[in-house]
């Protein structure tokens, strides 16, 4: 699993390994870490510090320590600059059909501005985005068709468009801690700050998160999609339904088993027609977020089926490259795996009880 830190964290004292570039494994079975962290208030002034941070007065005056981490930062920058900056063809051609004015001679602060403005005007938040429609890709679809979506459809689609300002980004998945959560030092965090953002890179200074949803996410949102469950399932039964014949209610006991048994095998049929229309781009989607599922409640696979697995969601998510069947497979033996796993665990609780 990887650890939550926040950002501008000192990595150097925190009891995990760095995997890539964007998270940091545990490699321990303590449930508590401390990590100490710079705390940016405004991300503007970051913007300000890498315009007047001159390279070569720092290697003139520096010592050999900061001449290392200034060549790592520019050998890092290339890196950054061959990976971070691509755009499916399909999504590029929609770009430049859109109405938001960004590009590479604008400064980074226009760009952010105008991008924020750009999703804020022309797409509508909501927390019951729907299903991708059939071979369409999830981001062009946001951005041409249904232009409403969750913070997912929001941040993914904010990546593409910094990219095409020249300016490298990318996806981030985490949870956003409002200030006044805190209290005498700390704050309960829960899946109701499970949020969606973009992170830009700003040479000099590393990757800075961009808010770009254009609303607050959080527990009123959450809690509102379950008071409207809940009014949705409301049953207020008729007292005079339970004064009945208690003849006649047994003889519509065997009416009602034979409507059920049709009932939930016409339901059986539209799944899995509607499982057959999916793309597989569509079902590995379908897979991630059971495979969340099960990652929380415990279960954990082998590193090296984990990066496999979350190599094809990343393919689906913003490549528009078709998903393969073999790759289909992959991700859903990685999903029965955590399942039997996770059964495995409860038999053994329910033993201990």
């Amino acid at each position: 699993s990887f650890l939550l830190i926040p950002y501008f964290s000192d990595a150097s004292r925190i009891n995990g390994n760095v995997a890539g570039d964007s998270v940091i494994e545990r490699n321990t079975a303590d449930t508590e870490y401390t990590t100490s962290y710079s705390q940016i208030k405004n991300n503007k002034n970051l913007l300000d510090i890498s315009q007047r941070f001159d390279v070569m007065s720092v290697l003139k005056n520096a010592g050999e320590l900061e001449k290392n981490y200034v060549r790592s930062m520019q050998e890092y920058g290339t890196y950054v600059q061959q990976n971070y900056l691509e755009i499916p063809e399909e999504i590029k051609k929609t770009i430049k059909q859109l109405s938001c004015h960004v590009n590479k001679e604008n400064s980074i602060l226009y760009n952010i501005e105008e991008i924020q403005k750009f999703l804020k005007n022309n797409y509508q938040y909501t927390y019951r985005p729907g299903l991708t429609g059939q071979d369409k890709d999830p981001v062009n679809e946001f951005l041409t068709e249904r232009k409403r979506g969750f913070c997912t459809q929001f941040a993914s689609a904010a990546v593409f468009l910094f990219r095409e300002a020249g300016i490298p980004a990318r996806y981030v998945e985490g949870y956003k801690i409002r200030a006044d959560q805190w209290r005498l030092g700390k704050a309960q965090v829960t899946d109701y700050e499970a949020h969606a953002w973009t992170e830009i890179y700003i040479e000099h200074i590393g990757w800075i998160p961009v808010e770009v949803t254009g609303r607050d996410t959080g527990e009123s949102v959450y809690k509102h999609v379950e008071q409207e469950e809940k009014q949705r399932n409301a049953i207020v039964p008729n007292k005079k339904q339970f004064v009945t014949n208690v003849k006649k209610m047994f003889q519509m006991i065997p009416i009602v088993i034979i409507l059920a048994v049709i009932f939930a095998f016409i339901k059986l049929l539209q799944k899995k027609r509607k499982w057959n229309q999916m793309t597989n781009k569509e079902k590995v989607l379908f897979y991630e977020k059971q495979l969340e599922k099960y990652a929380e409640n415990g279960a954990k696979s082998r590193n090296n089926s984990n990066s496999m697995t979350s190599e094809i969601i990343e393919k689906a998510r913003y490549s528009n490259k078709d998903i393969t069947r073999h790759e289909l497979n992959l991700v859903k033996r990685h999903l029965d795996l955590l399942k039997r796993k996770n059964r495995n665990v409860t038999k053994i609780l329910t033993k201990l009880k």
